[in-house]
């Protein structure tokens, strides 16, 4: 249990700082199309010849093109950290389940167990089940912040690519 908790914290820390990453990328290409609105306003405003305007214009475009389909490509490669992000959030849903069941079965258990004079064993039982749900869920609301941060990045990504 502690190891499964400790793997899914350093995945979740692992896609989160690859998250980082490709925010720098995506602020760098926001940079970029800045800078290309900028030159092509200078471009068509400048005493450039019709000939040289269209072939400064043409280079810009090629410039701002090659900047979307990096864009593109840094959300692309999102794609296996939010495959992973998911095998976690079903794992860690399924331990929820897992741990609420065992939690009802221990519960049904207990007026037994109190009868027999063991209920304080139970009543330990049922408090490291609850802790372990808590930690799970920990997990989960983790998961979640983690996932709106991804898609916020990749929406970055081709919103100002």
């Amino acid at each position: 249990m502690a190891n499964s908790l400790e793997r899914k914290k350093g995945e979740i820390k692992e896609i989160n700082e690859n998250i980082e990453k490709k925010n720098v990328e995506a602020d760098q290409l926001e940079e970029n199309l800045a800078a290309y609105q900028e030159a092509r306003a200078e471009i068509e405003n400048s005493n450039m010849s019709d000939e040289a305007k269209s072939k400064a214009l043409k280079a810009l475009e090629e410039a701002r093109e090659a900047n979307r389909e990096k864009g593109e490509e840094l959300a692309e490669e999102t794609r296996s950290d939010t495959e992973r992000l998911e095998e976690i959030k079903q794992e860690t849903q399924e331990a929820i389940n897992d741990a609420n069941d065992e939690k009802s079965s221990l519960e049904s258990k207990q007026k037994l167990f109190e009868r027999l004079g063991i209920g304080e064993g139970i009543d330990e039982a049922i408090s490291e089940v609850d802790k372990e749900i808590t930690e799970e869920q920990d997990i989960m609301e983790e998961i979640i912040n983690t996932e709106k941060s991804m898609n916020d990045t990749v929406n970055r990504l081709r919103r100002h690519s």
